[in-house]
């Protein structure tokens, strides 16, 4: 068998409660990380998942164990998570909307480009 995707999870709020369900149930995918500024979130989704969690998208974005960054954030950071992800060579599943004007969703389309990664907008 091929290896596990490695996702970690940037916000952990509504959507990603939403997501991860088909994330642990997919076969070709791991949860390993999670991000969230509020420590009783990290607190919770650590305790139901047990996976390492972190208080600032920069350290999830870090971590070797990811390899695709699930952007659950407020709608105003998408693009600038995107970013920085693509940055550290992590392919990005962005939540809906992909960002708030045309000009941030052309800049998180060449930085996925520049970073030869896959950019997905669910």
């Amino acid at each position: 068998m091929a290896a596990r995707v490695r996702v970690g999870v940037l916000g952990l709020g509504g959507a990603a409660r939403s997501l991860v369900p088909s994330i642990l149930a997919h076969p070709e995918c791991e949860l390993v990380a999670g991000c969230d500024p509020l420590a009783a979130a990290r607190e919770r989704f650590a305790d139901l998942h047990g996976v390492v969690t972190y208080d600032r998208a920069e350290r999830l974005v870090e971590d070797a164990n990811v390899d695709v960054v699930y952007v659950a954030t407020p709608h105003s950071l998408h693009a600038s998570h995107a970013v920085m992800a693509a940055a550290h060579g992590k392919h990005v599943l962005v939540e809906k909307p992909m960002a708030l004007t045309v000009e941030a969703c052309s800049e998180m389309v060449d930085a996925a480009a520049r970073a030869g990664i896959s950019l997905l907008v669910g």
